[in-house]
Formats: structure tokens, sequence, C-alpha cells
């Protein structure tokens, strides 16, 4: 009976066939839960009409969060959770505290600078097409607001 050593050079090219195998589900799947940030990014300028969200709240949807929590109860929670802000556009979400996201500002921030009337500049990611002025607010997946600029004064 003969016994079969291992072949080091057989078990190191496996060895690295299935380092770059996981190295490959790694990036598939960074791209998979991180698609509407990478490709669904936009930017919009609408005027607000309604913003009557919480200032603080996060749902299972932020990164690292257990359960759900908000500082009030939104006037729309038809629209979710946290609620959404109703423009000329359509109905927006605010990104949610524990969101990750570059370039973003605290959701406090963007929600104390928002008030009826007032136009902005903002900067959004979701899948679908860009809002545009006339759309309803009964939008089954609201674009997420992550920055807002004002662009012109309050009426």
């Amino acid at each position: 009976m003969t016994v079969q050593l291992p072949n080091p050079q057989t078990d190191s090219m496996l060895r690295r066939r299935r380092y770059l195998a996981y190295l490959l589900i790694l990036v598939v799947s960074f791209f998979v839960l991180n698609r509407d940030q990478i490709f669904g990014r936009g930017e919009t300028d609408f005027v607000v009409l309604e913003a009557g969200i919480p200032e603080y709240c996060y749902s299972s949807q932020a990164v690292l969060r257990i359960g759900s929590q908000r500082s009030s109860l939104p006037d729309w929670p038809q629209l979710g959770y946290c609620g959404a802000i109703q423009t000329d556009h359509g109905a927006f979400q605010v990104i949610e505290d524990g969101m990750i996201i570059l370039g973003s500002q605290s959701r406090s921030d963007i929600v104390r600078k928002i008030r009826p009337g007032c136009a902005y500049q903002a900067q959004f990611i979701g899948l679908g097409t860009t809002p545009k002025r006339g759309d309803t607010m009964w939008v089954h997946v609201q674009p997420i607001i992550y920055a807002v600029t004002e662009t012109a004064p309050c009426k």
C-alpha cells in the first residue's frame, strides 16, 4: 500500500482559488447591499410643502441598530416609520440616524433646515426615476435625502 503525500503546489493553488472566491463574494455582496448608494444617487431642486417628520429616528434599515426609535410621530406615518417630507416633486424620506452615506448631513441638521415654502437643492439616493415636479407623494419607494442646501429665500 502506497501513501500519497499532499502536493504543496496543489494545496497552495487551491488556497489561492478559495481566497479569490471569498474576495469575489465579498465584493459582490458590497455592491448588492449598497446598490442604491452607488448606482442610485441623484440631485434635484424642490419646494417643501409639508415637513412634519421626527428630528431623531431610526428603523431596522439603519446600520448597527436593533429595533426602531423616533423622537415623535410623523405627520404622515403611512409614508414609513420615520415619515417623509412632502414637496412639489413628491415625497422624500430623510436619512435615518445610523445610516452611513459618504457626504451626508445628519438627520437632525436636515430636519432643522427644512421649512415649508422654502426651495432646496437636495442630494438623494434611491433606485428608480429622478423625481420631477408634479409627482404624487404616494409613490411606493421614496428617495432618501442625505444632504440639502437652501436655494431661494422662503415665501
